[in-house]
């Protein structure tokens, strides 16, 4: 599992600017907390094409380090990480939409609902790593994560537009 340590090592400067941006994720989303569901959602969709749209151009030179910087940066370790390099561009750049929808959730106070979907993700994410690191190594549970990425995005996607249906949406 060094060689994932390794890996998500270099995605440090994705991690920190998406750390940066989730701060400023919930303030602009409480701008439309008074809208309608409708400009609630499209306010979160403006903010996930914001984030992934800043990220996705240093996800990609991620990616793409040459060898030379890959070994000034890890050492020996990068051969290793190298190779999981795509699978936790997948995570890196879902894990900004799910954090647009879990921060939509904190500005209209579902802070049950949110806990429901942290209750169930969290044992889901532990097991689910654990096993595809057991079964397929490093490269098991990248796959992983990527996976759990585009799960969590989805739950808390689905969570979030049923928070703001509208009578009309449940006809």
């Amino acid at each position: 599992m060094g060689a994932l340590g390794a890996a998500r090592t270099v995605f440090g400067p994705v991690t920190l600017l998406t750390t940066t941006l989730s701060a400023l994720i919930v303030p602009y989303l409480a701008q439309s907390r008074a809208d309608t569901p409708r400009a609630r959602l499209r306010a979160a969709g403006a903010a996930v094409a914001l984030t992934v749209g800043v990220l996705l151009p240093l996800v990609i030179v991620v990616c793409l380090l040459p060898d030379e910087v890959g070994r000034a940066v890890l050492g020996d370790n990068w051969q290793a990480a190298r190779p999981l390099l795509p699978l936790l561009s997948v995570e890196a750049l879902l894990e900004p939409i799910a954090l647009v929808a879990f921060a939509g959730h904190r500005v209209q106070s579902a802070g049950a609902r949110a806990l429901a979907i942290g209750v169930l993700l969290g044992p889901l994410r532990i097991a689910t790593i654990v096993a595809g690191g057991v079964l397929f190594g490093a490269a098991g549970a990248a796959g992983a994560l990527a996976v759990l990425a585009l799960l969590s995005a989805a739950c808390w996607w689905l969570s979030y537009r049923r928070l703001n249906a509208t009578p009309a949406d449940s006809r």
